[in-house]
């Protein structure tokens, strides 16, 4: 899980989204801080936060800034591959990153 990772494919329901860079980069470290990056509009943003799994290591759980948690269900957990899925708001989203 820690890496320094770059977006390689983003999909909402099933639908290619990577041109909009709502996320470029996601650094994860080993001291539980990840930092996601995009690039929205040309408009360069890093957001610092935590990360940490759950009980079963099925999710990693990003708690942002300002103390909201996101779960990401693992699809795929390779040492250059990472692919996650999470829904909101009945939209499907899939990212896969590979190592930078």
């Amino acid at each position: 899980m820690v890496n320094d990772w770059k977006i390689k494919i983003l999909t909402s329901n099933g639908n290619d989204i990577t041109y909009l860079n709502l996320v470029t980069e996601m650094d994860i470290r080993d001291n539980e801080t990840v930092t996601v990056r995009s690039a929205f509009l040309g408009i360069s943003t890093a957001n610092d936060g935590n990360w940490a799994f759950d009980n079963d290591k099925s999710h990693i759980l990003i708690t942002d800034s300002d103390g909201n948690v996101d779960s990401y269900e693992i699809i795929r957990l390779k040492d250059k591959e990472l692919k996650v899925k999470i829904t909101k708001s009945s939209v499907e989203y899939v990212y896969e990153f590979e190592e930078r």
